[in-house]
């Protein structure tokens, strides 16, 4: 984290009457480039700070600011998820209940983006040691996959991605 970041992000919670989840956006040390945020509702687009706080979608949990407004309405991390998905569960029912996920104005900090696929997905990688990764708490556990789905986009879409990482 850069020096001063939560203070930053406390202040731009204060500015939103600490009614929305502020989300600080990394940026690569070797290219400056955005690495994790928020995305952009439309495009899918990583957003880049911009000197304003800005609307989005797609939690990424690497610096989340969640004020004891939001916490009191949300709860905490659905305890379902041990690693991957928390996140992305956390942002989608934030929204489902119409709270917002706001980009902080400037970047919190550093994080380098993964160089390459997730071992669980990676072609490269033989098939046993593929579904070994897809099923550790790091890569995308099938039960925690198909909770996910179900619970944000229904049972039908939960099991046609169910069957399709398997496949």
């Amino acid at each position: 984290l850069y020096d001063g970041a939560i203070e930053q992000a406390l202040l731009s919670s204060r500015e939103c009457s600490d009614t929305a989840i502020i989300v600080g956006a990394t940026q690569s040390e070797a290219t400056g480039k955005s690495t994790y945020g928020l995305r952009d509702a439309k495009t899918g687009k990583l957003l880049v700070p911009n000197g304003m706080l800005q609307e989005g979608h797609g939690l990424n949990g690497n610096f989340v600011l969640v004020s004891k407004i939001v916490f009191e309405q949300l709860g905490n991390l659905d305890s379902h998820f041990h690693h991957s998905g928390g996140d992305t569960d956390y942002g989608l029912r934030a929204e489902e209940r119409n709270i917002r996920l706001l980009l902080h104005k400037e970047y919190i900090g550093t994080c380098e983006q993964h160089q390459a696929l997730s071992k669980w997905c990676n072609p490269d990688y033989p098939l046993r040691e593929r579904w070994q990764s897809l099923n550790k708490p790091t890569g995308m556990p099938l039960k925690e996959l198909f909770y996910l789905e179900r619970r944000h986009y229904g049972y039908l879409k939960a099991c046609f991605h169910f069957v399709t990482t398997i496949l």
